[in-house]
Formats: structure tokens, sequence, C-alpha cells
């Protein structure tokens, strides 16, 4: 094999192979995610989004390249991806929305909301350097 193909095939799997580790750890377990939350301190981001939804993906592709906010989450937060019409089990009572992709930040010790629900990357970054943190 020549030297040339074999540098371009590394470059090819390093290109495409290293941003997956940059990528945010979200959970699709509602309750998991909420257990988790509780034994490290941290509250939940729950993104409730919806299948065929261009936003939602656009959003969740969005969060995960922009590595400032994904550290600020990762720090602060346990992520939760929720798809609205899969079936999936979470409180649907409290996290009932019409729009799609619905952001909720949530205390997870008392499962209440630290902010209005919101929409869009804009929403995120201003909540995640407004919200205070939990004492």
């Amino acid at each position: 094999m020549d030297r040339p193909l074999i540098l371009r095939r590394f470059l090819f799997l390093l290109l495409t192979v290293v941003p997956l580790w940059a990528r945010i750890s979200w959970m699709g377990d509602y309750a998991a995610a909420h257990r988790l939350a509780l034994r490290q301190h941290k509250d939940l981001l729950v993104v409730l989004v919806k299948r065929g939804c261009r936003e939602c993906g656009e959003l969740i592709r969005r969060i995960g390249v922009d590595e400032p906010l994904r550290q600020s989450i990762e720090k602060r937060y346990i992520p939760v991806i929720i798809t609205a019409d899969s079936g999936a089990r979470y409180p649907i009572e409290l996290y009932y929305t019409t729009r799609f992709p619905t952001i909720f930040f949530v205390d997870a010790a008392k499962e209440t909301f630290l902010a209005p629900s919101c929409y869009g990357m804009g929403c995120i970054k201003r909540n995640i350097t407004t919200i205070p943190t939990r004492l």
C-alpha cells in the first residue's frame, strides 16, 4: 500500500472519529437521568423533540459542536432528550408542550422549573449563564 493512501485513510478516520469524542452525552431514559442527577447533585436539561422535526435535529447538532456550551451543560446538568411521540416514559404533565423542540431546565431534587420552558439555541445559551447554581 502506498504511503499517501495510508495517510489519507488515517486523516479520514481521524476527522470522523475525533468529533464524536466531543459530543454531549445525552440520556434517553428520563427516570435513569433523574436518578443520576440526584446522585451527582446536578439539575436536568430536558429537550423534548418530535420525530420528523428538522429544527430538533439542528438544535441537538448545534449543542454538540458548541464546545463551551457543551462543557457548561455537562458541568451542571444531566442532559436528557425525549422524543415525545416515541412512547418513552416521562412525566408528561410536567413537560407538556405542543411546540418542538422545547427546552426545560429542571431542579432534579424538587422537580420544579429553574426557568420557563423555551425554544432554540438562544434560549439554552441565555439560561446557561443566568440560572443561579444550586448551593
